[in-house]
């Protein structure tokens, strides 16, 4: 059997880009963009967006003209490129341009499946008109992507896939908003993988586990509360903590600024 991790967000990592952002030579250090700087935060959750329509981009809410627009483009060997002409720097929490053709039929071939590519946006505000996005993760900088009312909001969920769209209205796109609440308890599992951690037996309670050894412990949420997880045994993984006792409990998951565990989305089998 063969499987492949899907790792989504360990400690604010960036993920490497193969998808790529094209900027107008001139334009790159043009400082009269303005962009709205937030202080770093973990911020609600995270925002996607389907990759068949541009994208108008906005400094503030108050805008009712972008300044710029992102766009989706698919070169001839399948890969997908996330193009902006005005952008100094496009460093969104998670972007992928996907597997190209040849990629995709040596992973089919591997009995695996081709990857998609993927763009998912850390949310620092939401509201019924718009969400307010990271579209810099070195500079925190943030634009506003506004609700169209031709784009259907999705219900959260644990893939895209397999989502049943409306039927009784004609929409051009899709957003998929998720908090990190419903991400945690959803993901196939989080660890602390090559960290020390301390499980607590409450929230700032009484310590009753300490990974020392940097051992690989994969745990499922059950709970969220503030900075805090309550994790037990992942489902399927328990053999990965014989011989290990009290190492369900609490466990602190994020700071002010950082998330500090692994959270692995998925896993293809």
């Amino acid at each position: 059997m063969k499987i492949v991790t899907i790792t989504l967000f360990t400690a604010m990592t960036l993920f490497s880009c193969s998808g790529q952002t094209k900027q107008s030579n001139n334009m790159k250090n043009d400082k009269s963009l303005n962009l709205v700087e937030y202080p770093v935060s973990v911020g609600l959750g995270m925002f996607e967006v389907s990759f068949n329509l541009p994208v108008p981009l906005y400094r503030t809410e108050n805008d009712t003209t972008p300044f710029d627009t992102l766009i989706f483009r698919q070169d001839k060997n399948g890969v997908l490129h996330y193009e902006t002409k005005y952008l100094k720097s496009f460093k969104p929490y998670k972007i992928s341009g996907g597997d190209s053709h040849e990629a995709a039929i040596a992973h089919i071939n591997m009995g695996l499946v081709g990857f998609p590519p993927e763009l998912a946006f850390r949310v620092i505000e939401a509201n019924e008109s718009y969400y307010r996005v990271v579209i810099d993760e070195e500079s925190f900088e943030t634009v506003v992507i506004r609700k169209a009312p031709d784009y259907v909001e999705l219900p959260q969920c644990s893939s895209l896939f397999g989502v049943d769209m409306p039927k009784d209205r004609v929409y051009k796109g899709y957003y998929a908003f998720e908090t990190w609440e419903h991400l945690l308890k959803r993901a196939e599992f989080v660890d602390f993988y090559g960290v020390k951690y301390v499980v607590y037996d409450a929230p700032d309670g009484n310590k009753i586990f300490e990974n020392t050894n940097l051992k690989f412990l994969p745990y499922n949420v059950t709970e969220v509360r503030g900075d805090w997880v309550k994790v037990k045994k992942g489902f399927g993984r328990e053999f990965n903590f014989e011989g290990i006792e009290n190492a369900e409990g609490w466990v602190k998951w994020k700071n002010d600024t950082k998330i500090l565990i692994g959270i692995t989305e998925y896993t293809v089998e």
